[in-house]
This record gives C-alpha cells, sequence and structure tokens, in this order.
C-alpha cells in the first residue's frame, strides 16, 4: 500500500472525527482501538508512520516559562501538566491538565490588569491593592505581582 501525507488541517480533523478519507475509498480511522486503513470495507492495519514536529516560536519565551513556572509551583503540577495556549496584551492563557480526560484553563494576567478587568466586572468596585491576595476573580499566584483566574466559556 502506498505512503501519503497529512497536514495540519487533514491531522486537526483526523483528531477530531477519528477518521479521515485519504483517497477515493480509502480512509484512515481508529477501528477497535487500531490505527487501520479502510479500503472499502477491508482493513489494512498501520504498521510504521513518519511524524515531524516543529517547535512553536514565542517572543516572549523567559515570561511565559517564569509564569509557567509559577502556576507548577502554586497548584503542584509538573510543567508537562501545564500547557501554555495564548496571549493578548495583558492576559496568559494556559490549559492545565488534571488527567488526559480533565482539562481545565486558567488566565494569568499582572495585578494592575487584575484591577481593571475586576473594575469592569462588578458595578460597586472597591479601590483594592494589588498587594491584596484576592481581587475580584483572581487569586494572587504565590509571591508574585502575577494573579490567576479559572476560566470557563460562557
Amino acid at each position: 500500500m502506498k505512503t501519503f501525507k497529512l497536514n495540519m488541517n487533514e491531522i486537526t480533523q483526523f483528531i477530531k472525527r477519528k477518521s479521515i478519507e485519504i483517497s477515493t475509498n480509502r480512509i484512515l480511522e481508529i477501528h477497535n482501538n487500531k490505527l487501520v486503513i479502510n479500503s472499502d470495507g477491508i482493513l489494512y492495519d498501520v504498521f510504521s508512520t513518519d511524524i515531524h514536529f516543529e517547535e512553536c516560536n514565542y517572543n516572549d519565551r523567559f515570561k511565559i516559562n517564569f509564569i509557567q513556572n509559577l502556576i507548577c509551583e502554586h497548584l503542584n503540577l509538573e510543567p508537562h501538566n501545564v500547557i501554555f495556549t495564548s496571549k493578548n496584551k495583558q492576559e496568559y492563557l494556559f490549559d492545565i491538565k488534571f488527567n488526559y480526560k480533565i482539562i481545565w484553563n486558567i488566565i494569568v494576567c499582572e495585578g494592575s490588569t487584575a484591577i481593571n478587568n475586576t473594575k469592569f466586572t462588578y458595578d460597586e468596585f472597591k479601590d483594592i491593592s494589588s498587594k491584596k491576595t484576592n481581587i475580584g476573580l483572581y487569586r494572587k499566584l504565590g509571591n508574585s505581582a502575577y494573579y490567576f483566574r479559572w476560566y470557563e466559556e460562557i
């Protein structure tokens, strides 16, 4: 049987659907917990694969690593369980993997951002110092100048 390549979109589709059409009448799929090619109902076991990886390039890698280490220390986690996913101007978003099924999101920002975000959230906002351990939904991240909140899409 011939070899084939999947691009990033195809890999994403395969992960979501657990199958992808690779050619006419041929589907790469997970069948009975095995990776197979289904060719018109005849299954072929996959006996080898090549996967190539490229490191993601982040502009502020030092700061991301610093925040990741703070999260690990504060929540008693290993670095491979704290995965940086995105950043806007003032906030960093991480996935926290408790196991392969349970993944929560956490947003980390500086104290001034936590104060500003809290001002927009509450009508009756009292003047809060960034030295407090709690600012609205935000909690201080260890002894640092950073605060975090658990993130849930509404």
